[in-house]
């Protein structure tokens, strides 16, 4: 960025590169005109962008030495004009009334409008925590599809964050559970519970951090990070409420163990769904000596051998077909079934490292 006679001069690229994360941090259909805006800004020494939504708040930051200024821009707007352009660089000139921004051939206009009612971020943070981006990344995304929808049950919309001993991820919806252990290298204990939207939020800003984030921790949750470009920092509201004791959930014995691959698996189940009721699709285990899928409709049904392992006695076992495919799609390799019996909890474990998931079976006569 350099210091044009009467023009903020920008690399195109660059701030494209910011702009892009924070589309997920505007409300394009805001009331509120700030919420659908990005904020630039510049002390002369650091230039920064942010948005906020009302419930997140993101910012980049970079060492610039450019001439003061502090703007708001639609971002949604703001984003596809220099996405469809070409040019290396681009010019904002503050007007009277409006921001005018040239860029190859063209002359743009954004109206101005008061930046009074922009709120301030209420940071209350008592722990923090230094993790490794890529890990912490990926422990998100191996639990987050299993948070409930059931908006009447606000704490099971989420991840829990646990800090104990080991750091634990946790998502359950009632019917199905993922969790995902890390170290905890801090003497950090507590819990707290980030909202499905914003995690799948910060899994896609994660994914460009690169090295250490600092996870901080207290009414809201910030998360400072450093991605090729600029250091940034992303900020959320947490839900309140109590997240279940999940660890008393899991299973510590089995009387019946079934291994299988992942792929096969879920070839075989998506085959089969074919032949199950389409509003709540059933299929059927039947273990024994040969094991084997059973589905059926009032309209046709079908049965397929299944290449495994089994180990236990004969047993019957009935399972949401989609629910469980969303669980296999989350992990690969080899997977074993520990079963106690046809009405409790299943745990599977896959090949993943510290990585546990369980599902309820449907009960049947």
């Amino acid at each position: 960025m350099n210091q044009a006679t009467n023009a903020l001069v920008f690399d195109r690229k660059k701030i494209l590169s910011m702009l892009a994360a924070h589309q997920n941090n505007i409300d394009k259909k805001a009331i509120n005109a700030l919420f659908s805006s990005v904020r630039l800004k510049s002390d002369a020494e650091t230039f920064t962008i942010s948005s906020m939504d009302g419930e997140r708040f993101l910012e980049h930051k970079t060492q610039e030495k450019m001439q003061k200024c502090d703007m708001y821009l639609p971002g949604f707007s703001f984003y596809e004009l220099l996405r469809k352009s070409n040019d290396e660089t681009f010019e904002i000139i503050e007007e009277e009334k409006n921001y005018t921004i040239k860029i190859g051939h063209g002359e743009f206009k954004f109206s101005k409008f008061s930046n009074k009612n922009w709120p301030e971020w209420v940071d209350a943070y008592g722990e923090t925590i230094e993790l490794d981006a890529h890990e912490f990344n990926n422990s998100l995304k191996l639990v987050r599809w299993a948070a409930s929808n059931d908006e009447a049950r606000p704490f099971l919309n989420g991840v829990c964050i646990d800090a104990q001993e080991s750091l634990n991820m946790c998502a359950t919806d009632g019917l199905r559970l993922a969790l995902k252990t890390m170290p905890n290298k801090t003497q950090v204990r507590n819990a707290w519970i980030m909202g499905r939207k914003s995690i799948n939020d910060l899994v896609k800003l994660l994914d460009e951090a690169k090295g250490t984030i600092k996870l901080n921790l207290g009414k809201n949750a910030c998360i400072e990070f450093k991605t090729e470009t600029a250091s940034a920092v992303w900020k959320t509201l947490l839900i309140a409420g109590k997240f279940p004791q999940y660890q008393k959930i899991i299973p510590t014995s089995s009387v019946a163990k079934l291994s299988i691959d992942t792929k096969d698996f879920i070839d075989v189940i998506e085959r089969m769904m074919i032949f199950a009721n389409t509003n709540q699709p059933i299929i059927t285990l039947l273990l024994g000596a040969q094991c084997s899928i059973l589905a059926e409709s009032a309209l046709s049904s079908g049965t397929h051998d299944l290449e495994c392992t089994y180990q236990g006695p004969e047993m019957k076992i009935s399972f949401n077909a989609r629910l469980l495919l969303e669980m296999l799609n989350n992990i690969s390799g080899k997977i074993t079934f520990e079963i106690n019996n046809p009405h409790s909890p299943v745990l599977i474990n896959g090949e993943i490292k510290d990585a546990t998931f369980i599902l309820a079976p449907v009960k049947r006569d």
